[in-house]
C-alpha cells in the first residue's frame, strides 16, 4: 500500500489519476445497493468537496447508478437499523463509526475499498486516528485500502503501519 502526496490541502485523492480512479469505480456492484466504498476524511467541508468532485467523474462516464451519501452529522434522519441506500459514503472517522454501529445504517463487513483521504489532517484531531484503526478492525481482511496525504511524516507513518495490520478478529 502506498501513500500518495500532492499539494492541496488534504486532497491527493482529487488528483488520484484516472485509471486507478476508473479501477476503484469498477469494483462497485450496482446492483447491490449498499454501501462498498468508505471514504475518511477529516472535515464535513472536505466531504462535500470529495462528494462533488465524485459527482463530475460520474457524469458521462456510465456511472450513473452509482449513490453517494454523506455521513455529517445532520444530514441523516431515519429510524435506527434502516439500512442506507448508496455505493460510496464519504464522512469523518466518528459519524461514520455511528452509522455503522450506533444506528446500524450499513454493515463495515460488506466495505470492499477504504479511502483515507488526508490522513496527514486526521492526526491532529483529538479521536480521530484512534476511530480510522476501529474502522479498519471492522473491515473484511480483503478490503483494499488507500490512504492519502499530502506530507509525510514520522505519525503518518506509524497511522498507516496501524492501519495495515492484519486482519485480527
Amino acid at each position: 500500500m502506498a501513500m500518495q502526496r500532492n499539494t492541496i490541502n488534504g486532497g491527493s485523492f482529487l488528483e488520484m489519476e484516472w485509471n486507478t480512479r476508473n479501477r476503484l469505480l469498477r469494483s462497485i456492484n450496482i446492483m447491490d445497493v449498499c454501501p462498498q466504498i468508505l471514504i475518511v476524511v477529516h472535515a464535513p467541508f472536505f466531504a462535500g468537496l470529495i462528494h462533488g468532485f465524485l459527482l463530475g467523474l460520474y457524469d458521462g462516464r456510465n456511472f450513473d447508478n452509482v449513490i453517494i451519501e454523506d455521513a455529517l452529522h445532520g444530514s441523516r434522519r431515519m429510524p435506527r437499523g434502516q439500512k442506507i441506500r448508496a455505493h460510496i459514503i464519504i464522512g469523518t472517522p466518528g459519524i461514520i463509526l455511528d452509522y455503522a454501529q450506533k444506528y446500524q445504517y450499513f454493515e463495515l463487513s460488506k466495505i470492499k475499498v477504504l479511502i483515507v483521504a488526508g490522513v496527514d489532517k486526521l492526526i491532529p484531531i483529538q479521536g480521530y486516528p484512534n476511530q480510522v484503526i476501529r474502522i479498519r478492525r471492522k473491515l473484511v481482511f480483503d478490503t483494499k485500502i488507500l490512504l492519502f496525504s499530502q506530507t509525510e511524516s514520522v505519525e503518518v507513518n506509524e497511522l498507516a503501519a496501524k492501519i495495515r495490520l492484519p486482519y485480527l478478529p
